[in-house]
């Protein structure tokens, strides 16, 4: 029965292109499907990095992201973990200035606020070498508050809130505060590193300010080094970056006194508390 036969042949010949048509689409879509996959999957361990440098970011003083940590607790050293201070910022803050004088020097008749903002520009001017956008609290002796205020307390109080809200808005990832000291007994002598600790008896900034003591102790000609030490004090509580307020050295010393206003002893401490700054975050 030919008729029937053909029929049967071209049936199965029908069956056959069905069939690889159908193969087709299935690789098609097989294909189409892996493709969907890998798409999904590098998306996903994009997102997720994502997620991660920006719970780091938080975490961390990079300069650019918010911190959530308490004053001097949060992890630094981010923004110079590539080996510099580049891309990093730090607040220097000039202690003193306008109608509060400071310490005054006993032989030279100089002012504190004189010598501090001598040694801060040139702090400045160091770190900004090493590509380090630095905030200053003042540039200059100009009153932080009204300049028409008589009152030298309230004045003194609006210079205060000045730099808290210079501090606050920083975001910063270090403070430095520039100061000199006096002592009733003029043989002390000597650079200390003050930190933050609270009238609780909570403790911030303590490995920054070890790490400062550190470097002025072994880049200066100190006879007798000295540690640091913790108090109340109220600018280390601003913002969330660990910060030290830097006592150079004693007016109260007739030595260190003149040996404080001279460039080259300058330069020295400057040199050191970069020293100091480098060898915290870096």
């Amino acid at each position: 029965m030919p008729g029937v036969t053909n029929k049967r042949k071209k049936k199965m010949r029908a069956t056959e292109r069905t069939w690889k048509i159908v193969a087709v689409f299935s690789t098609i879509l097989a294909i189409l499907f892996c493709v969907l996959l890998v798409k999904t999957t590098v998306t996903g361990a994009q997102t997720q990095k994502v997620r991660e440098n920006a719970s780091a970011m938080q975490q961390s003083g990079d300069g650019t992201a918010l911190f959530t940590s308490s004053p001097g607790q949060q992890n630094a050293g981010e923004t110079a973990s590539s080996g510099s201070l580049a891309g990093s910022r730090i607040i220097v803050d000039a202690g003193h200035g306008d109608t509060d004088v400071g310490t005054i020097g006993p032989l030279t008749g100089r002012y504190e606020k004189e010598v501090n903002l001598e040694i801060a520009l040139k702090l400045k001017a160091a770190l900004e070498q090493k590509g380090v956008d630095v905030v200053m609290t003042r540039g200059d002796d100009s009153p932080l508050g009204p300049d028409e205020e008589q009152d030298v307390g309230v004045r003194k109080e609006a210079d205060m809130q000045k730099r808290e809200e210079i501090i606050e808005n920083a975001n910063a990832d270090l403070f430095v505060s520039i100061h000199q000291n006096r002592f009733d007994d003029a043989s002390v002598a000597g650079p200390q590193v003050l930190y933050l600790r609270t009238e609780g008896g909570q403790e911030y900034g303590t490995e920054f300010a070890n790490a400062m003591q550190n470097a002025l102790n072994e880049y200066l000609p100190i006879k007798k080094p000295r540690g640091i030490n913790g108090g109340d004090w109220r600018l280390l509580k601003k913002g969330d970056q660990p910060g030290v307020i830097i006592e150079c050295g004693f007016f109260s010393n007739p030595e260190e006194e003149e040996l404080l206003q001279t460039g080259e002893y300058q330069n020295k401490l400057v040199t050191a508390i970069l020293n100091g700054i480098e060898n915290y975050l870096l």
